[in-house]
């Protein structure tokens, strides 16, 4: 009988880092030795999710001002170099909608947020009263007579 290796704690405050300079979970996972196991339990996979997301928003919302302090002049650095990366970290200039990334859930849950009021909407036209997204979402998941729900 074979005696596992002791695992290696996860250096968190390294995962922090990576994570704010926008690399991504596979990356760091790789990067740092996290092991299938250690990425297994619920909690340590949350938390590295958790500060994955977080590092990747910070990163962005950092890039979004060093572009705007260089466009108002106030800002040093190359404006070039500031535009590849928006490029390839904020989708500027994608050339085709098959190159984009799929949505993150904040964003979806904004867009989906939006079709479903612009839905209410058109359908408060159609019948002459106020109707909500909430009704919209109930008339097309609750079963009507006859059906079997799924």
């Amino acid at each position: 009988m074979s005696i596992p290796a002791p695992a290696v704690a996860i250096d968190w405050a390294s995962v922090e880092r990576f994570a704010n300079v926008g690399a991504p979970e596979e990356e760091i996972v790789a990067g740092l030795g996290i092991s299938d196991e250690q990425m297994k339990d619920p909690m340590t996979a949350e938390r590295l999710r958790g500060l994955v997301e977080r590092g990747s928003a910070r990163k962005n919302l950092l890039l979004r001002e060093a572009i705007d302090k260089v466009g108002k002049g106030e800002g040093r650095g190359g404006g070039n170099t500031l535009a590849l990366e928006a490029r390839n970290r904020l989708g500027w200039d994608k050339q085709a909608e098959n190159q984009e990334p799929p949505p993150d859930l904040t964003s979806a849950h904004a867009c989906l947020r939006l079709t479903l009021e612009r839905l209410a909407k058109v359908k408060s036209a159609e019948v002459g009263r106020e109707v909500t997204a909430a009704e919209i979402l109930f008339a097309d998941v609750l079963p009507k007579d006859g059906e079997k729900v799924h």
